[in-house]
């Protein structure tokens, strides 16, 4: 919005990429839910109990006396928005809410349950593996929260072949099925995850697009740039920076 030079916006929910197609600054035909995730409720690793998520759930047993329930802040960092919809379509809000750790992200919320500072978190799938210190308890029902994606567009100032090459590879087969960081697929019903395969894959096409023959002595204009940049965000409009955690 400030004009910083970008070409491809991603956003961690969907307020922020709304937030700027408002403005005009997203190319519309540009915009795709690439990814997706899962909420889900985590323990620290020793804790062996698995927890059913409903309507039903004891919250007392589950956090104990004075336990608290780590998640992100839920007035502006997505996860928590996520988890207080959740909680609130299930009708545990009011009891919940008295025992929230808030966080200023994902890993902080993580952190607190890893330490054993509360009982139990609210956090993404594809977090919860990469922790050897929680592990997942309970899924929450899709159906009671809005669907979890990731959407990606390209910013419209940085509407370049490069950038349209980028985003077609990202939509491609062969990024869907890279490998060694697990993260999940919107349309994919299993795990899976994206590698630095897809950076040598996206700069290999950008080389092609963007190198001259092996023969050519011309040198780019002056001012030209052959380079693009991803900015990768996750707070929603309004919030310049996240809160410190509060407890």
């Amino acid at each position: 919005e400030q004009g910083a030079p970008a070409n491809v916006f991603a956003s961690a929910d969907t307020q922020w990429m709304d937030y700027l197609s408002q403005r005009g600054l997203i190319a519309e035909d540009s915009r795709k839910d690439l990814l997706g995730n899962e909420l889900v409720l985590v323990v620290p690793a020793t804790d062996r109990r698995d927890i059913a998520i409903s309507a039903a759930m004891d919250v007392r047993a589950l956090l104990g006396d004075g336990g608290r329930i780590a998640t992100g802040d839920p007035t502006h960092v997505p996860v928590g928005l996520y988890a207080r919809e959740a909680f609130k379509k299930l009708g545990l809000w009011q009891k919940i809410e008295p025992h929230l750790a808030r966080t200023a992200d994902v890993r902080a919320a993580l952190r607190f349950v890893e330490l054993g500072e509360a009982a139990a978190g609210v956090v993404y799938a594809t977090d919860a593996t990469l922790s050897k210190g929680v592990r997942i308890a309970g899924r929450f029902p899709s159906e009671s929260h809005d669907p979890i994606v990731y959407p990606f567009g390209i910013v419209k100032s940085g509407n370049t072949p490069e950038a349209r090459a980028f985003m077609a590879f990202l939509s491609s087969a062969t990024a869907r099925n890279a490998r060694p960081m697990r993260v999940y697929w919107k349309k994919a019903a299993r795990a899976i995850t994206i590698s630095v395969a897809i950076a040598a894959a996206a700069m290999s096409i950008l080389c092609r697009e963007t190198s001259p023959p092996a023969n050519s002595r011309s040198t780019p204009p002056e001012g030209s740039q052959s380079s693009f940049a991803i900015i990768v965000l996750g707070l929603p409009p309004k919030i310049s920076s996240p809160p410190p955690i509060s407890t």
